[in-house]
């Protein structure tokens, strides 16, 4: 580094004596950028982070905890499967019976303690009964008033098969689940499908974590959110998991893409929206590439889960050869590049003399 300093002053030395003389707007502009690009090249090498390997971070796939627990949901659902969506509370029905004036499409509701109170019957146990079941059950009370009862039920309205689907869809709110085997997609589908916006992670609220709580949309800001990847593509991520069974009280979250903040030597630094599937490298690209002094060993600041800071770097060279996989971006990351001293002062040098070509010296 030492050295480094004795060249640098070497060079700077006519450079200074050039600018006290007093030479033209354009060759002093030049030699400004010379030695800024110098200044630059110093500061990267005295600031230059310890290199993280990507792999060890895990920086491309979600927090570990959430997926084992998704994984876990998934069997448990896909082992578990509803035959038929149980009935509850508030569900409106039709109900008819060929027959019998008091069952002529009577329209009645599920009480809040899981009862319907009918003609003839009486007090019947609805919640946690199936359509059919409880047409069934409505045919062995009707018989000792006439012989083989036929029971029409349908399900006008439920309050109990309810699943919320909010953020970056065309028609976010709660959706009624058509039967037992609905998924993530077809929730999702049930929603208008993903907005313009939307990120390729959903963020699943199994009603298991949300207990009792009386809102469809509501739960705790303490529960935690298990992420559903819609592009993931390896068996061992989370892209089986869109085929999840759901259930009654269910939410799903679309999160919107975002923007990934490109700082440092590349062509056009700034904000860029995040596109479905975008990586660190894509990022970069979208950004006009990098530049002559660039350091291709570029760093990444995120918001880690618990709200701190992960800083970690990746080797843009390694990622285009194949060596290492590429990282996807997260909403709120900033990827900066660095330069290098020899590059930069390479850079700067050209810059100085094409700006004196320029200008006829």
């Amino acid at each position: 580094m030492e050295c480094l300093h004795r060249r640098i002053r070497t060079h700077l030395g006519p450079l200074a004596a050039l600018l006290r003389l007093g030479c033209t707007t354009a060759l002093r502009a030049a030699l400004v950028g010379c030695v800024v690009a110098l200044s630059a090249a110093l500061a990267g090498c005295a600031n230059s982070p310890e290199r993280v390997s990507p792999e060890s971070n895990r920086v491309g796939r979600a927090n570990d905890a959430p997926v084992e627990e998704l994984v876990a949901l998934w069997r448990e659902r896909r082992s578990a499967p509803f035959a038929s969506l149980p009935l509850g509370a508030g569900d409106r029905l039709r109900i008819s019976v060929p027959g019998l004036p008091e069952f002529s499409s009577l329209e009645t509701v599920v009480g809040a303690d899981g009862d319907l109170s009918l003609p003839l019957v009486g007090a019947l146990t609805a919640a946690g009964r199936s359509d059919a079941a409880l047409a069934r059950d409505l045919e062995s009370a009707l018989e000792r008033y006439m012989y083989d009862p036929q029971v029409s039920l349908v399900v006008l309205q439920s309050a109990s098969r309810m699943v919320g689907v909010i953020g970056a869809v065309a028609k976010p709110g709660y959706y009624a689940m058509r039967n037992g085997s609905d998924t993530v997609l077809d929730l999702v589908a049930a929603a208008g499908g993903l907005s313009a916006k939307a990120s390729t992670t959903l963020h699943l609220v199994p009603a298991e974590a949300r207990g009792s709580e009386p809102d469809p949309l509501g739960f705790a800001p303490s529960t935690e959110l298990l992420p559903i990847d819609l592009a993931a593509t390896s068996a061992d991520t989370a892209a089986l998991y869109a085929t999840l069974p759901m259930r009654p009280g269910d939410i799903l979250i679309a999160a919107e893409r975002g923007h990934v903040l490109v700082t440092g030597w590349v062509e056009a630094p700034g904000s860029y929206p995040i596109s479905p599937g975008m990586t660190v490298l894509a990022a970069v690209s979208a950004a006009g590439g990098t530049q002559f002094p660039a350091d291709r060993d570029v760093r990444i600041a995120r918001n880690g889960e618990s709200g701190n800071k992960e800083r970690f770097q990746v080797d843009l060279d390694a990622i285009e050869g194949g060596v290492a996989a590429d990282l996807a971006v997260r909403d709120g990351d900033v990827i900066h590049v660095d330069s290098t001293a020899p590059k930069a002062a390479g850079w700067g040098i050209y810059r100085f003399v094409t700006a004196i070509l320029s200008i006829g010296l």
